[in-house]
């Protein structure tokens, strides 16, 4: 087994601390390097804008505008400019590519931070002194009302002009690098702006590129190498076509200063890897049996550029494995199987301080252990994990097939139906039904009453809650199983519903009172049938009528008689 490994000694790692400690109080102390955004205050700026060709520089209705500094040297000072913007904002930021041009690089003021990246920081060297007081009188053309030769002593000439860098020192979530340009003569003497590295999810410090300090501008246009003074508290001269602190006023003779930094943190690698006890080859996936010894190993490395402090790594067995007592065993530069404690890796195996290896393994700890012969799965997943002080948590897995298993039959969970029903605010849940079938085990439930409230139970049937005001609310039940040693929600939920709830009281019952009924007219019943009486008694009908009609005949014949009488 080939093991080739670096870790620190304590009496070295005691020394970088107490060395980290003081440089950090020192920083501290140099008060301008904490500060953020740019600055000073006292600062006078000139904006572009503002400005009447009709009048001379010297009118003070043109003063503060397009015509710059008319009282000497002053560092970054216009705003609205139209190469620039504000150039108060003169340091900014962006990603270094070995493989293209500083210049053409996108600039802002912040940037990601990435471990192991390098960046461009750029500073912005320009003299808002006006061009016109670049020389003396003697070499002033009055054709042109501008200077036709700079000469050293004439007013907006700045001296000894000089640039430099400041980063903030330790290990956080965000760094600032700070840079400054100052000149004797300038007012104020020295300016300053930031920029901001930061990443929430991982510490980090940031350190100056040696030899990397470049100053651009039409004198050096392909630009010329800057002493690494820059990143020392005095900083280095610069200049226009000499870096001898000498830089005239006006556009003609800015430049730009590129330098790079790099972003310096821990990492941590980690790879998990498992092989039968018989085999001496490590894979991500092996077969096995129930009953199997197998050997498992997790390897370990500091891919970043600063040490792992308190590298600590864990392992929580799955169920179905369990531990062989004695197993656990640690390799590095100053271990060759030290065994550990068998709950080690269960609490956390904490295995020091290593330094950074890009190519190299800081160390292993391996461990067998045993495949159950009650196993129920088909399949073992095992899972490392590892951290480091600052340094976010990493993982790795292997995984082993069991050849002689019985696939268990698969867990059914599922909600089907709820109820519900509601006297004036009061809802009840009067229906409720779930289905658990081959190993899972309803658990509880939390219902959601739709008015920003829930409840959790598990006897859901009955269940009830007072609303403070009608309306429709949708019912929603969330029903959670037992399965396989794990709480899960329902694969399949039906149980929701919509009920209007009304804080009216149901009115009485109504007792119907119907209208009396108009009679309705009542038609004749049809001639009764005669009695049929045979022959003899039609004869003494007929006789009896006969001799009714001649009597009748007789009263009415006497009657008329009587009157014509």
């Amino acid at each position: 087994m080939l093991r080739i490994f670096r870790k620190t000694k304590l009496s070295t790692i005691l020394a970088l601390s107490l060395g980290l400690v003081t440089v950090i109080v020192l920083f501290g102390l140099f008060s301008k390097n904490t500060l953020a955004g740019y600055g000073p205050s006292t600062r006078l700026t000139y904006d572009w804008n503002k400005y009447d060709p009709s009048l001379s520089c010297t009118n003070p209705a043109n003063a503060y505008g397009r015509c710059g500094s008319m009282n000497g040297p002053v560092f970054d000072s216009f705003i609205n400019s139209p190469a620039y913007g504000n150039e108060e904002n003169f340091a900014q930021i962006a990603p270094f590519s070995s493989s293209a041009n500083p210049i053409n690089a996108s600039y802002a003021n912040s940037a990601q931070a990435i471990p192991g990246q390098q960046y461009w920081v750029r500073l912005l060297v320009h003299n808002d002194a006006n061009q016109n007081l670049n020389c003396l009188p003697i070499h002033d053309s009055s054709t042109l009302n501008d200077c036709t030769q700079v000469d050293l002593g004439s007013p907006s000439i700045a001296i000894n002009t000089s640039a430099r860098i400041a980063i903030a020192q330790g290990v956080s979530n965000g760094v600032q690098v700070m840079g400054y340009i100052d000149a004797s003569n300038a007012t104020p003497n020295e300016v300053w702006d930031s920029v901001l590295l930061s990443n929430s999810n991982q510490a980090f410090s940031v350190s100056y590129v040696p030899g990397s300090a470049y100053i651009y501008n039409k004198a050096f246009p392909t630009g010329l190498q800057l002493s690494d003074n820059i990143f020392s508290p005095s900083g280095t001269l610069i200049g226009y076509n000499a870096m001898n602190g000498i830089l005239p006023g006006c556009f003609n003779f800015a430049g730009y200063i590129y330098v790079r930094v790099q972003v310096n943190a821990p990492a941590l690698k980690i790879q998990k890897l498992v092989r039968n006890n018989t085999s001496s080859t490590w894979s991500k996936a092996i077969n096995a049996n129930k009953g199997d010894n197998i050997q498992w190993k997790i390897t370990y490395q500091d891919t970043g550029t600063l040490n792992d402090y308190n590298l600590t790594l864990k392992d929580v067995l799955p169920s179905g494995l369990n531990i062989v007592p004695g197993s656990i065993k640690w390799y590095d530069q100053f271990n060759n199987g030290t065994v550990q404690n068998d709950n080690s890796l269960n609490q956390g195996l904490d295995l020091g301080n290593y330094a950074p290896s890009a190519t190299l393994l800081n160390g292993e700890v391996v461990f067998n252990t045993v495949i159950s012969n009650n196993l129920s799965t088909c399949s073992i997943s095992n899972t490392g994990y590892g951290w480091a002080q600052n340094v976010p948590m990493v993982s790795s897995s292997a995984s082993v097939n069991i050849n002689n298993c019985n696939t268990p039959p698969t867990p059914i969970y599922t909600c089907n139906l709820l109820g519900v029903s509601n006297n004036q605010l009061l809802a009840t849940i009067n229906n409720f039904q779930e289905n658990a079938q081959n190993g899972a085990q309803f658990d509880y439930a939390i219902v959601n009453w739709g008015d920003g409230s829930s409840t959790k139970s598990s006897n859901i049937l009955n269940l009830t809650h007072q609303y403070s005001q009608a309306g429709d609310y949708s019912i929603t039940v969330n029903a959670y199983f037992s399965v396989n040693n794990n709480v899960l929600p329902a694969e399949s939920n039906n149980c929701f519903t919509v009920i209007t709830i009304s804080n009216l009281t149901p009115p009485p019952p109504v007792t119907p009172v119907y209208p009396t009924p108009t009679p309705t007219p009542t038609t004749p019943p049809a001639p009764k049938k005669l009695v049929n009486t045979g022959p003899g008694s039609f004869v003494g009908i007929f006789v009896g009528t006969t001799i009714l009609g001649i009597g009748l005949y007789n009263f009415i014949l006497r009657k008329k008689l009587s009157k014509n009488n």
